[in-house]
């Protein structure tokens, strides 16, 4: 969880450093999921390149679903 000021700039940098590298950010295909078990997650904007990154309880990566709640059925 990003707690601070500090932490929300680490996600700048590595912004940064793919733009350096040629490796450009496609924040329409990025999201922001918040894993807990709790009822009520927290969710805090996070922006990338000035742009609210999507908040969303499920997200799939390379074929793999991961919920907020860490639930893994089907």
């Amino acid at each position: 969880m990003i707690n601070d000021v500090p932490e929300v700039h680490d996600i700048d940098k590595v912004v940064k450093w793919s733009h350096n590298n040629k490796l450009y950010v496609n924040v329409a295909k990025c999201f922001m999921i918040s894993f807990s078990c709790a009822c009520t997650p927290l969710h805090q904007p996070y922006l990338v390149e000035g742009e609210p990154l999507k908040c969303v309880t499920e997200v799939r990566d390379l074929g793999v679903r991961f919920t907020a709640d860490l639930n893994f059925r089907e």
